[in-house]
């Protein structure tokens, strides 16, 4: 990672490094910003202290097992929050210059958000979507989790707001398939 801060910085000096020797490369073309931000995305607590260290963004994913099936466990707020004090330890005064980030599981625009949310659990525990239900969850359980995004476009960006207010986590990634249902929440948070 200080090899890549090196390169994205634009630093004209030769990177020399503890598994590199002088490293002269230069990244083209050059960025119109002065320097590039860094994510580095993960779960465990040695990768989320690596990224509270070093990185301009940290993307809090959730645990998956040996089969490659997200963890439904590790995708409460509970989880989240020990995954950002993680982060806040490991970066000590430079936290507040950290950007935190997600990546929802899920995301539905719906005027029913407990029925959506029960469609949502009928899909998770049938195996189709590749989660482990490692806990027993319920509608209620799965509309408290930072990592699903349901209800009507103004209860979604609440939830965002709120999650911004009491866990610090302010770039959301949705994945391509969710872009078009994402979209009214886009325009409730443009402004902001």
């Amino acid at each position: 990672l200080a090899l890549l801060r090196h390169l994205f910085d634009g630093v004209d000096e030769p990177f020399e490094g503890e598994w590199y020797g002088q490293v002269t490369a230069k990244l083209g073309p050059e960025p119109i910003q002065t320097s590039l931000p860094l994510l580095v995305g993960g779960s465990g607590p040695k990768v989320l202290g690596v990224a509270g260290r070093r990185a301009d963004v940290v993307s809090l994913s959730t645990r998956s097992n040996s089969n490659g099936r997200l963890m439904v466990s590790d995708m409460t707020p509970a989880a989240l929050e020990a995954k950002v004090a993680i982060v806040r330890e490991a970066a000590a005064e430079r936290f507040e210059e950290i950007e935190l980030n997600i990546v929802p599981a899920g995301v539905a625009i719906s005027d029913d958000a407990s029925a959506s949310a029960q469609q949502q659990l009928e899909l998770l525990r049938s195996g189709i979507l590749p989660f482990e239900m490692d806990v027993e969850w319920n509608s209620a359980d799965l509309l408290a989790s930072p990592y699903f995004l349901i209800g009507t476009a103004q209860e979604v960006a609440a939830q965002l707001r709120d999650l911004r207010a009491t866990i610090g986590v302010s770039y959301i990634t949705v994945f391509p398939f969710f872009t078009d249902e994402f979209s009214p929440v886009i325009e409730l948070l443009r402004p902001e």
